[in-house]
């Protein structure tokens, strides 16, 4: 799949390569995407514990905020909130740039290199500001 890195003997990888052709695969100009995998793996395999540092911090931010966050140990981080691709949008108004994987609910967001524990705790507080506003406006509809 594009996308992905392969990783392993002379032999491993030759095998792969093609059985990949064989089935289609070698129509893809996957040398371009694999560079970043490459580079990935030369520059920045040593500061993946900080990713994933990051993304815990997030998520436990998250939890705190009451919000259903799904065990990930990876740098991403999966969550459900009302109204999702709403919140996904007031996000990015203020700088933050998550995504909304299923149009209702549920959100990804990926810790990276270039986010910071500092952008992390931002993130928490815009996305507790904007629960309080949701909060606020049910209070009203109900009153």
């Amino acid at each position: 799949p594009v996308g992905s890195v392969l990783a392993g003997s002379s032999a491993f990888v030759r095998t792969a390569r093609r059985l990949r052709k064989a089935l289609g695969g070698g129509l893809r100009q996957v040398g371009v995407l694999a560079a970043a995998g490459i580079d990935a793996l030369d520059n920045n395999l040593a500061r993946l514990k900080q990713d994933h540092d990051n993304a815990a911090r997030l998520a436990k931010g998250l939890k705190d905020l009451g919000l259903h966050v799904l065990p990930a140990p990876t740098n991403m981080v999966f969550f459900d909130v009302d109204n999702a691709p709403s919140v996904v949008a007031k996000l990015a108004a203020e700088g933050v740039h998550i995504l909304c994987t299923d149009g209702k609910r549920r959100c990804r967001a990926v810790a990276n290199l270039h986010v910071s524990a500092d952008d992390m705790d931002f993130t928490v507080k815009q996305i507790a500001a904007l629960l309080e506003v949701e909060q606020s406006a049910k209070k009203l509809r109900t009153s």
